[in-house]
């Protein structure tokens, strides 16, 4: 049986940037010390810290050739420039929490860069992006046994630019102690 890797494309970060998202961590991690509870978040490990632009899925072994090909070609008429992240938050918006993200606005490079790999790679283009990182996910049973009214709060306002000067090719492979991301090819912008 052939191979399969699961893939994304996705903005890797610079070691700063990862070192100001620890930092944003540590803070949300220290405000459940005063709690009687086990903290209910898994952090997100500062080599796994990422924008994730488009997900692809199961990739065979003799195709990835292909899918870094047409990525270098969707990408190739696009100039560096810089995401804003402008706001901590319980994710998904709007529903039961799962997960903290460092998210912000639309950024029509990143709309652009999005559709042309999602063009090149899927056929279509989907619903727009909304850049975000995944600071960490919400253990459930751990941040239910929390009183409500004890609950730190996580929305927080902020202004973090990250520079975006090339897109990654990424396999995700899971793990025991989590997903561990690789980068496959790294296209310059």
């Amino acid at each position: 049986m052939e191979a399969r890797h699961r893939i994304f494309i996705a903005i890797n970060l610079s070691k700063k940037i990862k070192g100001k998202l620890q930092n944003y961590q540590e803070e949300i991690e220290n405000s459940f010390n005063s709690l009687d509870c086990e903290n209910p978040i898994g952090w997100t490990k500062e080599y796994n810290l990422h924008i994730t632009l488009v997900f692809i899925g199961d990739v065979f072994t003799q195709d990835l050739a292909e899918v870094c090909q047409a990525a270098g070609t969707a990408a190739e008429n696009q100039t560096s420039f810089e995401v804003n992240l402008n706001r901590i938050c319980l994710a998904p918006p709007n529903k039961s929490p799962r997960m903290i993200w460092l998210s912000g606005g639309k950024n029509q490079e990143l709309e652009t860069i999005k559709n042309s790999l999602e063009k090149a790679l899927l056929g279509s283009s989907s619903a727009p992006l909304l850049p975000h990182i995944t600071l960490g996910k919400i253990r459930q049973w751990q941040w239910k046994q929390i009183n409500p009214e004890e609950m730190p709060q996580i929305d927080k306002e902020i202004s973090l630019d990250v520079p975006v000067d090339s897109i990654e090719i990424m396999e995700s492979e899971l793990k025991r102690g989590g997903p561990q991301y690789t980068i496959l090819e790294s296209i310059k912008l």
